[in-house]
């Protein structure tokens, strides 16, 4: 199983195991849960590995997130766990519409600035973003729900790496 597939795509993966040979009678299926789950997916039999084929029809209900995946191998009416693992399923982006693979995080940043910008440049004295209504006095408390969201936008673009990168030219540096 690969580590990460987008949800609508065709993945094709070969699994080989030398207690649960294909060729020796044993069976293997696939099984795969999270936010949506497959039918249990047989695997083909080719010589002594096993052939799993997630066809774009299989995949394309797939909501994004994380997904647990376990491959069980049968045989003579025993089931045994073969292996087992994480898989992360990727947003259908053939089939997304405007701001649908946006984060949560994504989403509500332009609607606090949008907030932001009406209190501090019109007469308006309050604003509301959905069932929350917010006055001219809270508008610290907008600056700091502004400052998380761009924290957490940048940190989700910049996933594995530590900080913000900073590009930097230093020129005309003497020594002496």
């Amino acid at each position: 199983m690969p580590p990460a597939f987008p949800a609508g795509t065709h993945v094709t993966y070969t699994k080989t195991d030398a207690n649960y040979p294909a060729n020796d009678g044993w069976g293997m299926k696939l099984y795969l849960a999270g936010q949506s789950v497959i039918e249990p997916l047989a695997g083909a039999a080719s010589a002594a590995s096993f052939v799993f084929t997630l066809t774009d029809a299989i995949t394309t209900p797939l909501l994004p997130g994380d997904y647990v995946w376990r491959e069980v191998a049968t045989k003579a009416g025993k089931s045994y766990e073969a292996a087992s693992g994480n898989v992360e399923v990727f947003a259908n982006i053939a089939a997304a519409g405007a701001g649908d693979i946006l984060t949560w995080e994504q989403r509500m940043l332009p609607l606090i600035e949008a907030a932001l910008t009406m209190l501090m440049t019109s007469p308006v004295q309050a604003y509301q973003i959905g069932n929350r209504s917010f006055t001219k006095a809270d508008i610290s408390r907008l600056l700091r729900i502004r400052t998380s969201l761009k924290i957490s936008v940048l940190q989700q673009a910049h996933r594995g790496r530590f900080g913000i990168p900073i590009k930097a030219l230093i020129t005309g540096v003497a020594s002496e």
